[in-house]
């Protein structure tokens, strides 16, 4: 990639426009023409894993889980993974749960039984989620680190009925001049409807990060943290982690199962150890943590994944 496809990575992310003729917008931001800009992004697809809307699990009638599991064959295991849908976030990490997943359906008792199923004997942990506070996923391409403004997700998520096509339409929109207005005669609505709609339901929460997600894995970003915390005051320390440090990705609080203690956890990735180690270190001692597991991946099983 050279310097322009980085500057217009960033503004897919970070300031993609909800207007009639969004990539005219960006390429007057960059200084080129609309065409550039599409023959740029098509090029860029596999970088690019989409330019749409990222759709909360919850908005659909889901329930999530991140799962630790100690698995003889992380190989074996992770193949049965790969193909669910409903399987993100999967990786081997560096601890006696050597393999840890993120799982989604529609109830507990469903979701208890696919790991099991996926599982089988071994052993594990369900960590449910209890509130989501932070999950905006950008990389930072000049400074090598994930960075997302500061944010707390509302607490509740209106469930979507009855949205199933329009939602489909626009988690991945057309990469063409008037992208908004193709969706809209396809779903019998106005170009200015859509992005309207689109809008409601972003200020719900329904709906985050519109624009661009890449794939971290093929941009270099290969060192992965996932921060654990124990904490007397866990919506505190997740509060905190989502407002003061940019860096983090994914800020849960998650229930406490019987036999483990983490109620906390954050996400940070980076280009190299050391920044993502000096990342890790300063929310560790802004927040004066004492009870704490920082877990580097050792490898992402289900790259390319998009949200």
């Amino acid at each position: 990639m050279d310097k322009l496809d980085v500057d217009l990575l960033m503004e897919l992310q970070y300031r993609f426009p909800l207007v009639p003729e969004p990539y005219k917008e960006v390429a007057e931001r960059l200084r080129i023409t609309e065409d550039e800009v599409i023959k740029r992004i098509t090029k860029l697809q596999g970088v690019i894993k989409r330019i749409g809307a990222y759709i909360s699990f919850r908005a659909m009638g889901k329930i999530s889980a991140l799962v630790a599991a100690r698995v003889e064959d992380v190989d074996e295991v992770s193949r049965r993974l790969i193909p669910d849908d409903d399987v993100s976030h999967c990786y081997e990490r560096d601890h006696y749960f050597n393999l840890w997943y993120v799982i989604k359906s529609k109830s507990r008792e469903e979701l208890s039984d696919k790991v099991r199923a996926q599982l089988g004997g071994c052993e594990h942990h369900i960590l449910y989620s209890r509130r989501t506070y932070k999950l905006s996923v950008k990389f930072d391409l000049i400074e090598g680190v994930s960075r997302s403004p500061p944010e707390i997700l509302p607490e509740e998520i209106p469930r979507l009925e009855g949205f199933d096509e329009f939602l489909s339409a626009i988690r991945r929109i057309p990469i063409s001049r008037r992208p908004f207005k193709e969706i809209g005669l396809k779903l019998g609505m106005s170009e200015d409807e859509v992005i309207k709609k689109i809008e409601k339901l972003i200020s719900t929460g329904a709906v985050r990060d519109f624009g661009a997600a890449l794939d971290g894995d093929l941009i270099g970003f290969s060192q992965n943290y996932m921060l654990l915390i124990s904490s007397d005051e866990p919506d505190e320390v997740c509060r905190r982690i989502a407002l003061e440090f940019p860096e983090a990705t994914h800020v849960v609080l998650r229930e406490v199962p019987e036999n483990w203690r983490y109620n906390c956890y954050a996400m940070v990735h980076s280009r190299s150890r050391e920044k993502a180690d000096e990342i890790i270190s300063r929310i560790i001692s802004d927040l004066s943590l004492r009870d704490y597991l920082p877990l580097m991946s050792r490898r992402n099983l289900k790259p390319g994944v998009i949200r």
